[in-house]
């Protein structure tokens, strides 16, 4: 959740390789496809190697796949990488025998020697620090790569077609804001581009084809005055039919940028704040304490001041954070009126402090990646089940607004909380098996039709929830919705 993990390791690929695009094919696989789709390109393209760049969400399904390219190619130069997999080198590549090579670190030093010596047959991989293998049979373990000097890198996108729908992943900096206890244990110095370099690169990006421009530095506003340039500079070179999303930090926006940020046009820029909590015991004991209200304060201006598109990050699972406290915390949050609500649960790395301190807490946690918590001492699995499907009904009635007029309607006729509005929605949605089924949009109204009968809302909350079906539909869409009815059995 800190950060934006994956993407950051999409660009350190895409850095790594710039200096050997001819040598190379990039693909980037999706959790839609299936393991056979990705085989079988993988198989058809008779490589000599293949490099997997990995998050802990997606290591397991990648494993297997490996597995199974190297029982059906065992010539093939197996290569793995990504920060949240490869603490421990040398358990990793004792433990899976069919992976060649491992690339520990930051990656591009050691991704681009290791193309290199590919590409010239060198086999002297001792040299490549950073870099694991094997040797007669026995893993060898090269020294730590150099700490990468961020100027160094070339601009990842020179010379790259871009599709329409592309989403570009760029970086301004790089280093440690946060030390979340529950993260890998990877100490760096933070450093940053040149800002005159950031707004040349940035007024490229916006001159392509994508519709976003996704900034992934884990905060980008962590130096208030480099922030605001950027954010002034984006918005006067009126490129406006872009979406630019950037990591902040509530604490560390000031007035001037928020009445900056005020002129800018709608979801221009999408502002994603992981405060995690407000619960000031469970951020101390994950290393994320933060001045509460202050930042309740700036998160409101930003609501109600801006067009922003915000998005505010919570998580279950913490430390000290009981069913009846995250409630409390979302009830806050919903209260500013984000955007977006992003909801995560829990997941401790075995490199990390938490890990070794986990006995404190009682953790229970999957013992595969992404190593997600269970229960704890301060939360059943039960509860943190109940959270857990609270979230999809979060992602599917909240997020985006579709249903904004239905869901203010009930909360102030019935008198609940937002918490137990969308808890009470959560629990009549797995009561008539709707997870079962593809929850498109038009299933997500009927359902909620189907809702207000059950809570006998639906003579004077039907009014909203129409209101809400014209805002989340197309023409199109509405008179296929119509044909068929909000019922099943009114369909004819």
């Amino acid at each position: 959740m800190e950060g934006t993990k994956y993407s950051l390791e999409l660009l350190n690929l895409k850095n790594s390789t710039e200096y050997y695009r001819d040598s190379m094919v990039h693909w980037e696989f999706s959790d839609s496809q299936t393991k056979e789709f990705i085989l079988s390109e993988i198989l058809a393209g008779e490589y000599d190697s293949v490099i997997f760049y990995c998050s802990s969400k997606n290591l397991e399904k990648t494993l297997e796949l490996l597995l199974d390219l190297k029982t059906a190619q065992p010539r093939i130069a197996a290569v793995m990488a990504g920060r949240e997999i490869t603490q421990d080198a040398m358990n990793f590549m004792k433990t899976y025998k069919f992976v060649d090579f491992l690339v520990t670190g930051e990656g591009e030093f050691t991704f681009s020697k290791l193309i290199q010596y590919f590409n010239e047959n060198n086999d002297k991989f001792h040299n490549i620090r950073g870099l694991s293998y094997r040797q007669a049979g026995k893993v060898v373990v090269n020294r730590d790569a150099p700490t990468l000097v961020i100027e160094s890198l070339q601009f990842p996108y020179r010379d790259m077609y871009i599709e329409d729908s592309e989403v570009l992943y760029y970086e301004t900096s790089r280093g440690n804001f946060f030390s979340s206890s529950y993260l890998p244990l990877i100490n760096r110095k933070r450093t940053m581009l040149p800002l005159d370099r950031v707004l040349t690169e940035l007024r490229y990006l916006s001159s392509c084809n994508a519709k976003k421009i996704e900034v992934i530095d884990d905060i980008f506003n962590w130096n208030r005055e480099r922030a605001y340039s950027v954010f002034f500079y984006l918005i006067n070179i009126g490129s406006n039919e872009k979406t630019y999303k950037f990591n902040i930090h509530p604490s560390y926006l000031d007035r001037n940028t928020i009445k900056l940020l005020g002129e800018s046009k709608k979801d221009m820029f999408e502002l994603v704040a992981p405060i995690l909590s407000l619960n000031e015991e469970a951020l101390y004991s994950v290393n994320r304490s933060m001045k509460i209200d202050h930042v309740i304060t700036k998160l409101r201006e930003i609501s109600e001041n801006t067009k922003v598109n915000l998005v505010v990050e919570l998580m279950i699972g913490l430390p000290f954070d009981t069913f009846k406290s995250f409630q409390e915390t979302f009830n806050r949050v919903y209260n500013i009126g984000p955007s977006n609500i992003k909801i995560d649960r829990l997941e401790i790395f075995p490199s990390s402090e938490m890990y070794r301190n986990m006995g404190l807490y009682d953790y229970v946690f999957t013992r595969k990646p992404p190593y997600t918590v269970l229960a704890n001492k301060f939360i059943s699995s039960r509860e943190l089940n109940k959270l857990s499907r609270f979230k999809k009904i979060i992602d599917y009635y909240y997020n985006d607004g579709y249903f904004d007029n239905t869901v203010k309607y009930l909360i102030k006729k019935t008198s609940k909380t937002p918490f137990q509005l969308f808890l009470g929605l959560s629990e009549f949605f797995y009561l008539k098996g709707y997870q079962y089924q593809t929850v498109k949009k038009e299933l997500a109204y009927r359902a909620f039709y189907q809702y207000l009968i059950y809570i006998g809302r639906l003579e004077d909350g039907l009014e909203y929830l129409e209101q809400d079906l014209k805002k989340g539909l197309t023409t199109e869409a509405q008179n296929r919705f119509n044909k068929k009815g909000w019922l099943e059995e009114d369909v004819q």
